[in-house]
């Protein structure tokens, strides 16, 4: 009887064997596979609603500028260039956190916002640089009319474009 029940005690595993744990992984693994292209997608659909939300700001600054006389709206059928150093140093615009760079660092501060008068509307063009070189085109029009009207926040994250610089 003794021999028995130390064979017995012998055969009986506390652990789990190879086969259980490779079924385990490979489980994790498809679960994996499926889980990533949605994460990925979903990070950068937030990353382009904060680049908008950013070029909103960017818009909005530019215009309080132009209202209180401190950046002169160009003359119709025209543009100017102004930079984000300069909404800075107007203190109409705080640094802006890039949303696609990963140590919190902001965008190149000489990125340019462009500012078109095509009487009765407004278009104002913003590329925006990261620290990456990666560029940021967002196009916006303001509509002085009482038609249609596309405001930056009422873009989707289809009207914004990534770019790499070369």
């Amino acid at each position: 009887m003794k021999v028995i029940t130390r064979f017995l005690s012998q055969t009986t595993s506390k652990g789990y064997s190879l086969i259980e744990l490779l079924i385990v992984i490979s489980v994790i693994a498809a679960i994996y596979l499926v889980a990533k292209p949605t994460y990925t997608h979903f990070q950068q659909n937030i990353e382009k609603k904060a680049h908008i939300a950013n070029a909103s700001k960017i818009q909005y600054a530019s215009l309080h500028a132009i209202l209180e006389k401190k950046i002169t709206l160009p003359e119709p059928n025209t543009h100017i260039n102004i930079t984000l150093e300069t909404l800075n140093n107007l203190n109409y615009l705080n640094d802006l956190i890039d949303p696609s760079s990963h140590d919190n660092r902001g965008y190149n501060p000489l990125s340019v916002i462009q500012i078109h008068n095509k009487d009765p509307k407004t278009e104002f063009y913003i590329t925006l640089q990261s620290e990456n070189n990666s560029h940021i085109y967002i196009n916006s029009i303001q509509d002085n009319t009482q038609d249609a009207q596309k405001k930056i926040t009422d873009l989707q994250s289809s009207d914004i474009h990534l770019f790499n610089a070369p």
